[in-house]
C-alpha cells in the first residue's frame, strides 16, 4: 500500500527540483549520412531507453520524468529530496553511459532550482533549466557537469554520499576549473554487467569506447575525444573513482 501511495502522489507543476539537459552531439552530420528511417530508429531507441528508466523508477515507487525531442534529452526530478536526487543522478549517469558505450557522443549539464514542468502543455521553464542548458553548452568533453546550484543543494543534505558523482578539474570551453561531474564510467559498465569482470577489464573497455570516437570526427571535434580521455584520467585520481573499487 505504501508503495502504491508513492506512485499515486501527483507531481507538483512548480517546485524546487533537479534538471539535466543532455545533448547528442554530431546530430547534423548524422542527418547528412543517414536515411530518414535510420534517423527515426535512432531517435526512437533513445526515447525508448529514456522511458525505460522512467518506468523502472516508477515501479519501485520513485519518480523522474524524461523528455526527449530531436537530439535532446531532459531529465527532471519529482522534487529536491535526497531520494529524488539519488534516483535522478542514477538515471542521468546510466543514460549518458549507455549512450557513450553504444557510440553516441553526448554531453550535458545539471542544475537545481525552481522549475515548472507542465506535461500536458509540454512546457519546461525556470532558471535551473537555463543553467543546465548553459553548462551543457560550455562543456568540452563527453560527460555531464553540475552547476554550482547542485553543490549548494547537496551540501545541505548531509546524509547524501553522492555515489554517482566525482569532483575534478573539468574541461569547459572557456575554463578548466573544479566542478562536480556525473560518473558515467562506472554506470556504463554497471549497465552492461561488466563490473564483475574487474577493474582492468572495465578500464580497457572504457578507454576503447572513448577512443572509438576518433573514427567519427576530425579537426576540432577530436578535442572532445582528447578531453574525455583527460577527464577519465582525472576521474581515476579524484576523490571518488568508483571504478577503482573493482581492483583485484
Amino acid at each position: 500500500m505504501g508503495q502504491n501511495t508513492k506512485k499515486s502522489t501527483p507531481w507538483r507543476m512548480t517546485c524546487e527540483r533537479y534538471v539535466a539537459f543532455l545533448d547528442i552531439m554530431g546530430f547534423k552530420e548524422l542527418m547528412k549520412i543517414s536515411t530518414h528511417k535510420e534517423i527515426y530508429q535512432f531517435l526512437h531507441g533513445i526515447a525508448t531507453l529514456s522511458k525505460q528508466f522512467e518506468k523502472a523508477l516508477y515501479d519501485v515507487g520513485h519518480n523522474i520524468k524524461v523528455v526527449t525531442f530531436s537530439d535532446s534529452i531532459i531529465l527532471l526530478s519529482k522534487d529536491n529530496t535526497t531520494l529524488s536526487f539519488i534516483d535522478f543522478s542514477n538515471a542521468v549517469s546510466k543514460i549518458t553511459g549507455i549512450c557513450i558505450y553504444n557510440g553516441i557522443p553526448i554531453k550535458g549539464g545539471c542544475a537545481h532550482g525552481l522549475v515548472t514542468y507542465n506535461q500536458s502543455k509540454n512546457i519546461i521553464c525556470g532558471q535551473a533549466y537555463v543553467d543546465a542548458y548553459s553548462m551543457q553548452e560550455n562543456l568540452f568533453y563527453y560527460g555531464v557537469v553540475c552547476h554550482h546550484s547542485v553543490d549548494q543543494a547537496s551540501s545541505l543534505k548531509k546524509s547524501y554520499a553522492g555515489p554517482n558523482m566525482f569532483c575534478a578539474k573539468t574541461k569547459m570551453k572557456e575554463s578548466d576549473a573544479l566542478h562536480t561531474n556525473f560518473d558515467w564510467f562506472y554506470s556504463a559498465c554497471e549497465a552492461y554487467y561488466e563490473l564483475q569482470k574487474g577493474y582492468s577489464y572495465c578500464d580497457k573497455t572504457i578507454r576503447d569506447k572513448i577512443e572509438s570516437f576518433y573514427l567519427q570526427c576530425s579537426d576540432k571535434s577530436r578535442q572532445y575525444v582528447d578531453n574525455t580521455i583527460i577527464m577519465y584520467e582525472r576521474y581515476l585520481k579524484s576523490d571518488r573513482p568508483q571504478i577503482k573499487t573493482l581492483s583485484r
